[in-house]
């Protein structure tokens, strides 16, 4: 039995032995021969695509990108970035489940309703939604809500717009007054007029750009509504532009088209003899470079728009004022519970108090965040004091349906060909009519 044993013994002892010359190897085997070598390939990272504005392109990304590092997510995610227009991402995307298409993008207040047709835009969380509530403005949060779900993440109030205008020029301070929301002094006769003797120029993009021409078109008291259904889908549009009050707002376009001081463009007070120009905040953004913007000029200063008489009525001329916001596309993410809520937290990261903070320091972005609304830095900018003074008279910029831009560009474009033009009360009305058609027709 003893001799059993040790034969046993011996033969597991060779058996191991072969065992280890053929390869097998334990955590604890030495020598080059013998040590696993680890994968030198790092896993992959999965693409998530932001757009946006083309010169917020450098800052997004570097705070997105600060938001992976924080949350120790940039060894697993690496982002990408797409230029779309804020006023034009629901057009210039034609498949929201495309490799491509944005997974988080920017998009102006009034886009809503298309984006939330193509299943765009996810419900924000209720966590980051109840926080939200507490932290920003409720014009921010209404402009966020659609069909009584928040499906947006308001990261600035600055979609509003204000005159910019050359203090430099000679005689220009007897014109431009410091113009308080329900006091507003100056008047385009005035502003046309001396830009008409000076040869210089006053740039209003009424014609090419219905988010400026619509704002004229209600300053007597014409507007337009939409009435949606439960689904999200547009029920009714109705409108009243063929009335006495739109016919004067006609008549304001016709008036700024026939001036040779007008064009149709957004150069900066001195640049290209410009003295005026009807732009927004976002005029002050540095480009991609980091060049400063020639509307950071010092001699460039702020008020708001004029008041303007039309057969003897005097009104402010109106703008629109909303907010531009952040939204989750869910399309991409089939599903995936993570991926969706790393989405979410880039985007509520991009809305919060510290980020805002640091969007006005890099553009003078208006904050739709309360606490850094209340900063002095924010109280005392000339910028958005004038573009909260413009926005007092101003029209919500609510959810509306992609084509009712149309109406007003196609009334901007016969208002241009005819400005200079004898026509008639009748003449007009009869284009207001058209507009008023087609407009409660675009469903």
């Amino acid at each position: 039995m003893k001799k059993n044993s040790i034969l046993c013994t011996l033969m597991c002892l060779v058996s191991l032995g072969s065992l280890a010359s053929c390869g097998f190897k334990t955590s604890e085997s030495t020598g080059s021969g013998n040590t696993a070598t680890p994968d030198p390939t790092p896993a992959k990272k999965e693409t998530l695509v932001l757009s946006g504005a083309e010169d917020q392109k450098k800052f997004v990304m570097e705070k997105a990108n600060e938001y992976l590092k924080t949350q120790k997510l940039d060894s697993k995610y690496e982002l990408t970035y797409t230029a779309h227009g804020e006023d034009v991402v629901d057009s210039e995307v034609a498949d929201w489940t495309a490799e491509t298409a944005p997974d988080l993008y920017s998009f102006s207040c009034d886009k809503s309703t298309p984006l939330a047709a193509a299943g765009a835009l996810a419900t924000v969380p209720d966590e980051y939604a109840e926080q939200m509530r507490k932290t920003l403005s409720e014009t921010a949060i209404d402009s966020a809500t659609f069909l009584g779900d928040l499906v947006g993440y308001a990261y600035t109030a600055s979609n509003g717009y204000f005159t910019y205008y050359d203090s430099s020029l000679p005689g220009i301070d007897a014109i431009v007054h410091e113009n308080k929301a329900g006091k507003i002094v100056d008047n385009i006769e005035d502003w046309l007029k001396y830009c008409e003797d000076n040869q210089k120029t006053f740039a209003y993009t009424i014609l090419d750009q219905p988010f400026y021409s619509v704002g004229a078109l209600v300053t007597f008291g014409a507007s337009f509504q939409v009435k949606y259904k439960r689904d999200g889908s547009v029920e009714k549009v109705t409108s009243n532009f063929a009335s006495p009050e739109g016919l004067k707002a006609a008549k304001l376009i016709l008036k700024i088209m026939k001036s040779p001081a007008w064009v149709d463009t957004q150069d900066a007070p001195g640049v290209n003899n410009v003295a005026f120009c009807v732009n927004g905040a976002w005029a002050l953004s540095p480009d991609n470079d980091g060049n400063k913007s020639a509307y950071t000029d010092p001699k460039v200063k702020t008020t708001t728009l004029p008041n303007a008489t039309v057969d003897g009525d005097t009104k402010h001329i109106r703008s629109f004022t909303g907010t531009k916001l952040y939204g989750v596309n869910p399309n991409k993410s089939n599903g995936k519970a993570e991926r969706l809520n790393v989405l979410h937290g880039i985007a509520n990261y991009l809305t919060s108090d510290d980020v805002q903070s640091a969007r006005f320091d890099n553009s003078q972005q208006a904050p739709s965040s309360k606490a850094v609304s209340a900063t002095d830095k924010v109280k005392s900018n000339p910028a958005l004091s004038a573009l909260a003074n413009q926005s007092a008279d101003g029209v919500i910029q609510a959810n509306l349906p992609g084509k009712i831009w149309d109406a007003p560009k196609t009334f901007s474009t016969w208002a241009h060909e005819n400005a200079k033009k004898n026509v008639t009360d009748d003449d007009i009305m009869a284009q207001l009519q058209q507009l008023d058609t087609t407009l409660q027709a675009s469903k």
